[in-house]
Formats: structure tokens, sequence, C-alpha cells
């Protein structure tokens, strides 16, 4: 079987498990009781999650800006922003995640940088997302009184702390044992690299701060609901939703973000169609209207 075959056969291998475990999820919740729940949804509570989400974009944008000036390049907030929305729009209806492959080309045409370079900036980016919203969820579950979750937590979330804080400490350190896990033909690149304790704590100030947006636009979603859910089931519920898209078993992580939003939500009592009406909701706002956007953004590139 070739290259294309097989990425073809996995695309909609994976596109098949999420129409299932959307359809058993759905049908476990109720098709109608989630229409009713959507039906009653409160709009001026959405409308308040628009700024939030326009926010969040800014911010990701500025993050990613900081990560290029590590490589002594200057690119425009207002592009990166522009370049992650097209991003959203390919990785919405591509398989293998070609959005990410679509900023690398973009990046690199806008900079100059090698796409090996550019592609870099985009793991880093991806690095400081998973630093920022994993300690976050650890807070989460340490709350949620579920004594084994709570324990493990606990543990995980202090070895957390003492990472963040030793980096800090001995940041020059830190540096210098990361470069050592190189090969040493990639030493002499690494040392052009103008990585400082100044960008390495704005970058986590801007990460925290992107993840308290998405919290923050998860908390209106579910008073639009009439959901009562508590910050710390929100600061679980919404890095774990996001965590499940990297599960290579899903598109995008559709049908499993659904079971994690249900599972929970389940610990405080509420209801699965409410939790399932959430999950589309966040879904919408927060992919699926960057996706529309980048998608007119791509097609005025074009045709220009």
């Amino acid at each position: 079987m070739n290259a294309s075959k097989y990425s073809a056969l996995k695309f909609l291998s994976k596109l098949a498990l999420s129409l299932t475990l959307l359809f058993f999820i759905f049908h476990y919740a109720g098709f109608e009781s989630i229409y009713i729940e959507l039906m009653r949804v409160k709009i001026s509570y959405l409308l308040l999650s628009a700024p939030l989400l326009i926010f969040s974009m800014i911010f990701m944008a500025i993050r990613w800006k900081n990560i290029i000036t590590i490589f002594k390049k200057k690119a425009s907030a207002a592009n990166l922003m522009k370049y992650t929305l097209i991003s959203f729009a390919f990785g919405l209806v591509t398989p293998a995640r070609l959005g990410e492959f679509i900023k690398v080309k973009y990046l690199s045409d806008d900079t100059g940088l090698s796409y090996a370079n550019s592609l870099i900036t985009i793991l880093a980016d991806k690095i400081f997302d998973v630093f920022a919203s994993f300690p976050i969820m650890l807070i989460g579950f340490l709350f949620l009184k579920k004594d084994l979750l709570s324990e493990y937590s606990a543990f995980a979330l202090g070895i957390c702390i003492l990472i963040f804080t030793l980096s800090l400490i001995y940041f020059s350190k830190f540096l210098k044992s990361i470069k050592k896990l190189l090969p040493k033909k990639y030493w002499k690149k690494a040392e052009m690299i103008s990585f400082t304790k100044p960008v390495y704590i704005k970058l986590l100030c801007y990460s925290f701060l992107i993840w308290a947006l998405y919290i923050a636009q998860a908390f209106f979603i579910t008073k639009a609901l009439s959901i009562n859910a508590s910050f710390y089931m929100l600061a679980a519920a919404v890095p774990a939703m996001a965590f499940s898209s990297l599960i290579p078993i899903s598109i995008g992580g559709f049908g499993a973000r659904e079971a994690i939003a249900i599972y929970l939500f389940s610990i405080a009592g509420i209801p699965p169609e409410k939790s399932a009406a959430f999950s589309i909701l966040y879904t919408f706002i927060g992919l699926g209207i960057p996706a529309i956007i980048g998608g007119f953004l791509y097609a005025k590139k074009k045709l220009s």
C-alpha cells in the first residue's frame, strides 16, 4: 500500500471512529434533549464570550511573535493572527494536522526563516501551551474530590511546580542541559538562538493568560446553558478536552472531547445532555468560528 492510500485509509478510519463516538454519545445523552438545551441557550452570555475569543487569538499571535524573535526575526502580530486563523480552517477539514504546516509555509515566506526553524517556532508554541494547560488541569482535578484522581494530581502538580521553580532559578544551566540533548552538529545553531529568562517568563505569562481566557469563555458558555460549574470543574475540563484532540484516534478530538466533557461534568451532577450541549457550543465558538474566519481570509488571500 502506497503512502497516499495509507493516509487516506487512516483519515477515513479516524473519521468513522469520530462519527461513531459522536452517535453513541449523543444517543446516550439524547438527541432531542441536546436539541432542547441548545434551543434554550441564553444568547447574551454567548455574546460575552466573543471578546474573549478575540483576545485569546491576539495573545496567541503575540506569544508566537515572541518565539520568533528568539531566532532574531520579526513578524507582524496581525499577520501571525491571520496565519493562525487560516490554520484553523485547514486543521478542521484536513487530516494529519495540515493546518500547522500551512503556518510553517506562511511564516517562512514572511520572515525568511527556514522551514525547519519555522516548524520549531510552532512546536515551541505548542510546548508552552502544554506548560500552562497541564498544571491548570491538575489544579482542577485536585479539587474535584475524586480521591484517586486528587492524589495523583497533587503529586503531578508538585512536580510541575518544582520544574518551573528550578527552570527559573537555574535558567542558564537549564539551557545548557537542553543543548547537550541536541546532536553536536546543531550546537552552533542553538548558540545563535537568543532565548533569555525574560523571554521565557513572558512566554509563560502569555500562555497562562490564554488559558485563563479559554476558561472564562467556557464559564460564559455554561451560564448560557444554565450549568452551575465551578472554576475547578472548568479548569479540569477545558484543558482535558483540548488534550483529547492530541489522541490519534479521531478527527480533531471529535467524540473524545464530548466523552470527556460528559464524564467530568457528571462528577458535579451535571446531566449528559447539558454536557454535550456545552461541548458543541464550546467547540463551535473555539474552533468553528476561527475556522470560518480563516476560510474567508484564505479565499481572500488566494484571490488577491
